[in-house]
């Protein structure tokens, strides 16, 4: 069972997903949100169009505390294959071990070559530290916390 705290980020992330003018209509298809959740605060969040990985790239090596994600899992988020392939945004809300491993994230941003990353100031300087950063570097994104801002993804 969900605790409180996966409950709201759940609803709010359920929240910002737009849903088409269309969506009334009954002879048009109803949009569709699948929200998996893959341990402790990890979310895949896929639309029609859409896939955002929130907080799920880290396992046993960063985190010893939580739940992790599984070892098959984490190897395809890592190396952006199956469900995890194609994803467009992997967000990350602050640089707490069991949120975010840069080593991990690194490689996935290397192998999802369309893939974006967004997260603080604090989480961005630990990816820079990455061997490969450059190669990926133009697809980061740094936030702000309480700061509005737009982002294309």
């Amino acid at each position: 069972m969900f605790g409180l705290r996966k409950r709201v980020i759940v609803i709010v992330l359920v929240c910002l997903v737009p849903i088409p003018a269309s969506a009334g209509n009954p002879k048009d298809p109803e949009p569709k949100v699948r929200i998996t959740c893959i341990a402790s605060e990890g979310f895949l969040i896929e639309t029609d169009h859409d896939k955002i990985l929130i907080e799920a790239l880290y396992g046993e090596e960063a985190c010893s505390f939580c739940d992790n994600p599984s070892d098959e899992a984490l190897q395809d988020m890592i190396h952006a294959r199956g469900e995890y392939s194609n994803i467009d945004l992997v967000a990350v809300t602050h640089m707490h071990r069991d949120h975010f491993f840069a080593p991990f994230v690194s490689d996935h941003l290397s192998y999802n070559l369309a893939g974006k990353f967004i997260s603080c100031g604090q989480s961005v300087e630990l990816l820079s530290q990455e061997e490969v950063f450059e190669k990926f570097s133009d697809r980061v994104i740094e936030f702000t916390p309480g700061s509005p801002m737009y982002a294309d993804t």
